[in-house]
């Protein structure tokens, strides 16, 4: 938490016991939330806990819905870095990793100019080289509900943006 408010680009989100969270139960849209934090070249990172068939991402450099560099979980066993211009989205490096429901995982996604990397509790699983809005100061979380009851249970804590 950096002190400034948060918006929500898409989605309804709530917190409750210091843990941001989805609150609402459509599917299959991607949802997030950013604060602006006056730096473009940053670390961004939280603990994640999610259920069954949910996934969670950390959100960089976020100019609107369209358009921003994100990392996290993919629940088809994936960790990946990742980008939407335009609405499109674009894998830009991902590596097998198996992700358990209900245990938490600690993310940290590293920004400096174009390189970009995802670190999973110390470890660095994936990296990437890309420029897409690299002076853009907003950043956040994010996810594609797609759980299977509708409703989103993951929870995101201890987030923190600070310059890289």
């Amino acid at each position: 938490e950096t002190g400034q408010p948060w918006t929500a680009t898409s989605g309804t989100w709530g917190v409750t016991g210091r843990q941001a969270y989805l609150n609402e139960s459509s599917s299959g849209a991607r949802k997030s939330a950013r604060v602006d934090a006056g730096e473009a070249d940053v670390i961004i990172e939280c603990d994640l806990t999610f259920g069954t068939g949910e996934n969670g991402e950390l959100v960089g450099r976020q100019s609107d819905n369209d358009n921003y560099v994100l990392a996290g979980a993919d629940r088809t066993n994936l960790a990946f870095i990742g980008k939407f211009e335009v609405g499109a989205f674009s894998t830009l490096d991902s590596v097998a990793f198996t992700w358990t429901d209900g245990q938490s995982y600690k993310l940290r996604f590293e920004l400096r100019g174009s390189s970009l990397a995802l670190y999973v509790d110390g470890v660095l699983r994936a990296s990437a080289t890309d420029g897409l809005n690299s002076t853009i100061t907003s950043h956040g979380i994010g996810t594609f509900q797609n759980a299977p009851n509708g409703t989103y249970s993951g929870r995101f804590d201890n987030f923190v943006v600070r310059a890289a």
